[in-house]
Parts: C-alpha cells; sequence; structure tokens
C-alpha cells in the first residue's frame, strides 16, 4: 500500500506547487499548468507502466491476449481492438530494439499502454480545469487510475472519453464523436459515449433523478433473469460474466457512495449552470449501473466508465456561489473523505488484485 501513497502525495505536492505558481503568474497560466501536469503525470505513468502482475488481468494479457495478438490470430479484431493492437505490435518492436524492461517479457506494452491513458486524462485536466491539485486527487481517490490495472484496455478508452469532454460540454459533436471512435477503437465499451452527447440537453437538475437508481434496484432481478435467458442462449460464457458482478455485488460499496455522491450534487447544483445539470444527471447514471448490478450483468464495467468525471464534478462544487466559501469546502472535504476511504477498502480488500505490488525493476 505504501507505493500507492507514496506516488500519490509526490503527484500532489507537485499540483499544489504548479497551482501556487498561477496564483502568482497568471498571465502565465496556461504554460505553467503545462509544465506541472507533463511533471505530475511522471509518478502514475511508472506506478503502472512498471508493475509486475499487478491486476487480475495482467496474467490474461500476457498468457493470452499479446501473444493472440502478436501471432496475428485476431485479425478481425475479435478480442482485440485495432488500436489497442497497434499499441502491441509498437511494444513489441521496441523490446526488439531496447531489450525488455527489468527482463519482462511484453513490459513494454504495459508502459505504453498505461502511458496513453495518464497522457489522456492530464490533457483533459489541462481543457477542463484552471486548478490542477483537486482533480489529480480524484484521479486516484475515484478509483479509477487503481482499477485500470485490471480494465487496462477500457481504462484508454475511458481516459480518450474524458479528454473529449470539453467537445460535449462545447457542444462540437464533430470533434466529440471523433474522438469516440477512437476510444471504440481501443475497447468497443466506449460506444455507450455517443448518446451521452444529447445528456447535455438535460438543463434542469430534477428530483426525479434521485429516484432512477432506486427503481432500477427494484427491477432489476425480474428484468435481469429475463435478459439472461435471452443473452445465454447466444453467447456461451454469459454465466462467467455474471458470476463476477454477483461477487463484486456483496459489498455494495459502488451502491452507498455513488449515490451519497448524486445526493450531495442535486443540493449542490440546484439551480445551477448547464455544466452543473450534466454533472448531476451523468452521476445518476453512474449511479444507476450499481443499483442493477443485482440482475444485470458488467455493471462494475459501466460504472467504470463515469467515475472519472469526479476529476470536474468536485471542483465544481466550488463554483456554486449561493452557498458560502467555508460551507463548499465542507462539502468538498466530506467527499474527499468519502472517496478515500471508499479507494483504501477497495485496495486492502483485495479488489483488482492490486496488492502485493510489485515492479519489474527493485528500486
Amino acid at each position: 500500500m505504501s507505493i500507492y501513497l507514496t506516488t500519490i502525495f509526490i503527484t500532489l505536492f507537485i499540483s499544489i506547487v504548479t497551482d501556487f505558481v498561477i496564483n502568482i503568474s497568471k498571465e502565465k497560466k496556461n504554460i505553467i499548468r503545462g509544465i506541472g501536469l507533463m511533471i505530475a503525470s511522471i509518478p502514475p505513468v511508472l506506478l503502472g507502466g512498471l508493475r509486475y502482475f499487478v491486476g487480475t488481468d495482467y496474467s490474461t494479457y500476457v498468457q493470452f491476449q499479446f501473444p493472440l495478438v502478436l501471432s496475428k490470430q485476431d485479425s478481425s479484431f475479435k478480442v482485440v481492438g485495432p488500436l489497442t493492437q497497434g499499441i502491441i505490435f509498437l511494444g513489441s518492436k521496441l523490446e526488439a530494439l531496447l531489450g525488455s524492461l527489468g527482463s519482462v517479457q511484453y513490459q513494454w506494452i504495459f508502459f505504453l499502454l498505461n502511458m496513453v491513458l495518464v497522457g489522456f486524462i492530464f490533457g483533459g485536466i489541462y481543457k477542463l480545469c484552471e486548478k490542477i491539485t483537486l482533480p489529480l486527487l480524484f484521479f486516484y481517490i475515484s478509483y479509477f487510475f487503481f482499477l485500470s490495472f485490471n480494465l487496462m484496455r477500457q481504462g484508454v478508452a475511458v481516459s480518450i472519453f474524458f479528454f473529449a469532454l470539453c467537445y460535449l460540454l462545447n457542444g462540437d459533436w464533430k470533434k466529440y464523436f471523433f474522438w469516440c471512435l477512437i476510444a471504440m477503437g481501443f475497447h468497443t465499451s466506449a460506444i455507450i459515449y455517443f448518446p451521452l452527447y444529447f445528456m447535455r440537453y438535460l438543463k434542469n437538475v430534477k428530483a426525479l433523478g434521485l429516484l432512477v437508481p432506486i427503481v432500477g434496484y427494484i427491477v432489476a432481478i425480474p428484468i435481469g433473469k429475463v435478459i439472461g435467458n435471452i443473452v445465454s442462449t447466444v453467447i456461451d460464457n454469459y454465466s462467467a460474466y455474471t458470476a463476477i458482478d454477483y461477487a463484486q455485488w456483496n459489498a455494495r460499496s459502488d451502491m452507498i457512495v455513488t449515490y451519497i455522491t448524486l445526493l450531495i450534487y442535486y443540493y449542490m447544483f440546484k439551480q445551477g449552470t448547464n455544466r452543473q445539470a450534466f454533472i448531476y444527471w451523468t452521476q445518476v447514471l453512474t449511479t444507476f449501473f450499481p443499483f442493477v448490478g443485482s440482475g444485470l450483468p458488467q455493471t462494475t464495467r459501466l460504472t467504470f466508465e463515469f467515475m472519472l468525471l469526479l476529476m470536474i464534478s468536485v471542483p465544481e462544487i466550488y463554483r456554486v456561489k449561493r452557498f458560502k466559501k467555508g460551507f463548499r469546502l465542507l462539502i468538498i472535504f466530506i467527499l474527499i473523505c468519502l472517496y478515500s476511504f471508499y479507494t483504501y477498502w477497495q485496495i486492502a480488500n483485495g479488489r483488482a488484485g492490486l496488492l502485493p505490488y510489485h515492479a519489474v525493476f527493485t528500486f
């Protein structure tokens, strides 16, 4: 656990210094912010790129997906998307040219994929956030980054969506849909982001959104059984996926944390801006998925698709001027404590296979 805490503290130290310098040199804030983000990206790139058999899917990649792609047995992209395959081939070329990282086969591929993931997220922060400390804190404590050690290809797709979020908020649908297509090149689950564009037209925060997850919880099991019976006749390994979700559902931590967040957003963003209304409705969607997790497959993956939005949604609370500054800071502090405990609990209890951490090099 200490390696994760150390990485977080180093990143936050860099971001705090960057924000401090921005405050005294506002005319050069874009340059300072860009440099600060590049330096701050180094710790997570190294942490994720140099891990060795950390994350439950690590063995799946090195024993199945990477060899499958490199032997050109997945030319139709049924298992691995085309852009991910491009990274795999590039990593293989680097290994042949520069040698193995820590004498570990395929490690260049992990390094490159993690660098792409972190790069798009930090690029999104540059586009969307004036200050970087709070977004970078939630980059870690949203649990997204650590869960990406397990769902690596999907994590890259999510990071590209986050990068494209500025185009969604600005109504530039051409650029937004373009980047969604790029994200699909890494993982087909990114298709869910196309209809999300139209949520920007929901301009009012309504209490009805609070009921959506609850209704989903009530109807999930009966509807899930029907869907399961239909899908199981088409997909042979359907039962394996549902078994995974049921095992994760037992803790229900995702359900509790996301609903508390939804309640806070409803209270804070009522009578707010269009951006705040979008944040609220995406949180309704984020909360809906764990609530239906007892009856529908792969909801953990779907929740993962949107957890990264905490990087912009929590700082947005500070912009709600109708509340006193002290109250806004208190709400943000509560969310920091909530998600810090949530992420610590997930890692400590073995979710996603993050402990113990091993690196390809011994530092």
